[in-house]
């Protein structure tokens, strides 16, 4: 039975004449731990429900069982390996595993499933498993027992199974089948991410409703220490289903694994975007600016990319997927993209899609620049790219990456070649791009030296929060090395200081504050 329901040749009539000779055998493991049902859902036999239905209803315990190598239920095996996943055989494991009692519907089996052209073998098999036909046969064999064919006789007399239910106890000591894991710590939901499956089975394994409990399983992380909507994210899973996760668990789209990343950066560094694609994109953005967004959708793979990203940026920045955001009047992905940050290739095809708005304020007031200027790295910045956290591991990153140029791939400078007029523009607290790109902590390269040639006179500007020169911001900073560039490009600017301070000092409103404070003093 094991061979035969694995190899995907044997004809299903075989198949049910085994479970009716000795339905025991869908009960018995093989060496690692399989039942029958795991060598089905594992095969070729996966897309037949035909099959999962008589191999459940012949032992519905092994919907629940673990084998001894990978600690995979028929659930992991028919996600992960089974061919084409068919939502019925999906829909009968759950729900023979959610139900207390767990007795199957008639729907699931259709009754032309137990007609053949051998009367003998449908009448044999239909009877070992539905009470009612046996009933049936019964009735024929009483009433007209010439006409009964003798081969069934022996069976007449046996007793017919008066329930297919699972007993109660052992459903109450098994764990849900949603939140089981296997060796890799990953739920049969992680296992349907990762093969990019359909939104059907997705929202099958997050119906919350019909499968009390559902939402823990986006909660699980595996040994990478990534949640369900990781693979999503990497494997292209239609949007409506990354919807539904995110429902179930909204705060795992800010959550790192373990490689120091983002669920919004695995969009990108995905096996299915290949790095050739990536250099195309690269040498088409940089070295070609005036035609950046054809460069970049070059290859097809570059579409499903891009609105798979911009689901996770809005997730990520907006923590909502609705058009528009709340309380905004409408999404405006290059604010987005420059906040959090995103690939180079990504904000220059950002700007080619939606030209004007490196010039529009945001609704807190803000322009593209100056949220660049503003966002904050906690985690510090990579070595080589600039939008991913420091500390990241190499080797299975990396080798999907391009190496990019700092000095031009940071997006203080693209925002800034795109729109120069914006390092003169001030915020709503009358600040500078320069002020906030020297208060969150931005190096030289990292886009001040881009907002320093576009904009010279903000190295005289004061900051209106500290009323500190650039060059005195990053003394405070204890940023020293870009203390030295900033005094460079304006040596002046010292000088300034002194003579503004000494006027300062003695200024009548000085002197009116000093005499408040020290009445005692003499003027």
């Amino acid at each position: 039975l094991h061979l035969a329901c694995e190899s995907g040749e044997c004809p299903l009539s075989l198949i049910r004449a085994m479970l009716a000779t000795c339905p025991q055998v869908a009960g018995m493991t093989d060496r690692d731990g399989n039942t029958a049902l795991h060598n089905a859902c594992g095969g070729q036999f996966a897309y037949n429900p035909n099959l999962i239905s008589l191999l459940v209803i012949a032992y519905p315990q092994a919907v629940l069982m673990q084998d001894t190598i990978d600690k995979s239920t028929p659930l992991h095996l028919l996600l992960v390996l089974g061919g084409d996943v068919n939502v019925t055989c999906v829909r009968l494991l759950l729900d023979v595993a959610y139900s207390k009692v767990a007795g199957l519907p008639l729907d699931y089996i259709p009754l032309e499933d137990f007609c053949g052209t051998d009367l003998t073998t449908s009448i044999l098999i239909a009877s070992t498993y539905q009470p009612s036909i046996i009933q049936i046969t019964r009735q024929i064999a009483v009433n007209d027992p010439f006409s009964f064919p003798k081969f069934l006789q022996p069976f007449i007399h046996l007793p017919a199974p008066t329930t297919l239910d699972v007993p109660p106890q052992m459903l109450e000591d098994q764990p849900k089948l949603l939140t089981i894991q296997e060796c890799k710590k990953q739920t049969p939901l992680h296992s349907a991410c990762a093969r990019g499956l359909d939104n059907d089975v997705i929202e099958l394994l997050t119906n919350e409703s019909r499968y009390p409990g559902a939402h823990k399983a986006t909660k699980i992380k595996d040994r990478k220490n990534r949640c369900p909507i990781f693979y999503a994210g990497c494997y292209n899973v239609p949007l409506e289903s990354i919807k539904c996760i995110y429902d179930l668990n909204p705060e795992s789209i800010h959550e790192f694994e373990s490689y120091n990343i983002l669920p919004l950066h695995i969009t990108y560094i995905a096996p299915t975007y290949s790095m050739e694609e990536r250099k195309l994109e690269i040498r088409g953005t940089r070295n070609n600016s005036s035609q950046p967004i054809d460069q970049f959708f070059v290859q097809k793979s570059a579409i499903p990319m891009w609105r798979m990203y911009d689901m996770f940026l809005r997730l990520t920045y907006h923590s909502s997927y609705a058009d528009p955001p709340p309380g905004c009047s409408k999404w405006r992905v290059i604010h987005a993209a420059v906040s959090i940050p995103s690939p180079p290739q990504f904000i220059r095809s950002a700007l080619k899609l939606h030209p004007g708005q490196e010039r529009e304020r945001d609704d807190e007031g803000y322009l593209p620049l100056q949220r660049a200027a503003m966002s904050r790295r906690l985690r510090g910045v990579d070595e080589e790219q600039y939008w991913l956290n420091k500390g990241i591991n190499k080797k299975p990153i990396y080798h999907r990456l391009h190496p990019e140029n700092r000095e031009e791939d940071n997006p203080v400078t693209i925002l800034v070649k795109a729109y120069p007029e914006g390092a003169r523009a001030l915020d709503k607290d009358f600040k500078l791009p320069l002020h906030w790109a020297i208060e969150t902590g931005k190096k030289w390269n990292e886009g001040v030296q881009s907002l320093v040639n576009a904009a010279p006179l903000s190295l005289s500007s004061r900051d209106t929060t500290y009323q500190l020169y650039p060059f005195m911001l990053s003394a405070m900073l204890d940023n020293l090395n870009l203390t030295y560039r900033l005094l460079k490009a304006n040596p002046m600017v010292v000088q300034c200081g002194l003579i503004h301070e000494e006027q300062s000092s003695r200024s009548p409103l000085r002197k009116k504050l000093k005499s408040l404070i020290n009445p005692l003093e003499p003027q």
